[in-house]
């Protein structure tokens, strides 16, 4: 069975099953996909801020098989175990500021402790590749208060719009802040020019990325995949699209 016909195979197999709402995206407007049963696991990826409630982006398994997508229910115990995890990571931490003394070699008692809110993102994985002008680049010289990465391909339908709108994103938004990286999983130059030319890309693009999308378990089925990470590299989501993409940058970026 085709990949994505497997997928709307389960998800129609789960929508027969009363409970927890699976969304599309975190935007007020999501799509429901289906209502997950008790049975199914899921796992937290990640958690996003931004909207009135935290949403959670998860991987859910039901009969061994996967599917992605965004949960806004507390009640759920991988969401519950998600947090209570990050509070004790950040507990620790805070805790450990406290035990500081002043001393040779120490921090000051009047060290600022460090907020909570600020480690609860994973850092990003750096990696050093050439873009299409063969300049060496990395996450690391990303320099904006939000930063996407989006991977794609000039032959993906929706991973060619997805670029669009980040493109669109950055023209908008790069004075107040937002910097962009794209990773094409494309080795025909020829191709990717003319896709590059229509899009008018404003930052670099990272031709032939392979080996760079398999580090974040990433192939051509799984596109279009845009990471969003805050200034210093913190991964915020991924998998967002669309609207619900523009939305949550917007938020960022007029964050206090």
């Amino acid at each position: 069975m085709y990949p994505y016909v497997a997928y709307l195979a389960l998800l129609q197999a789960l929508a027969q099953q009363p409970g927890t709402p699976l969304m599309e995206d975190c935007s007020d407007s999501a799509t429901v996909l289906v209502d997950l049963p008790a049975s199914a696991t899921v796992e937290v990826r990640s958690s996003i801020t931004g909207y009135a409630t935290v949403c959670y982006a998860v991987t859910v398994i039901v009969d061994g098989k996967p599917a992605r997508g965004y949960l806004r229910d507390n009640d759920v115990a991988a969401v519950a175990e998600f947090e209570r995890r990050r509070a004790a990571t950040a507990a620790s931490v805070v805790h450990a500021n406290a035990d500081v003394t002043d001393g040779p070699g120490t921090l000051g008692a009047e060290t600022p402790l460090i907020p909570a809110k600020e480690l609860r993102y994973p850092p990003f994985q750096d990696f050093s590749a050439r873009d299409t002008k063969g300049r060496p680049v990395s996450v690391h010289s990303l320099r904006g208060k939000v930063n996407l990465v989006c991977f794609w391909s000039p032959r993906h339908q929706d991973a060619s719009r997805e670029l669009l709108v980040v493109s669109r994103l950055y023209g908008q938004f790069k004075k107040e802040g937002l910097d962009a990286l794209a990773i094409s999983l494309s080795g025909d130059r020829a191709v990717l020019q003319d896709a590059l030319d229509d899009f008018q890309l404003g930052f670099r693009n990272v031709p032939n990325g392979y080996d760079l999308a398999a580090r974040y378990k990433i192939d051509y089925e799984t596109l279009p995949r845009t990471y969003v990470l805050n200034g210093k590299l913190e991964v915020i989501t991924s998998g967002l699209h669309g609207k619900a993409l523009e939305d949550l940058v917007k938020k960022l970026l007029t964050a206090k």
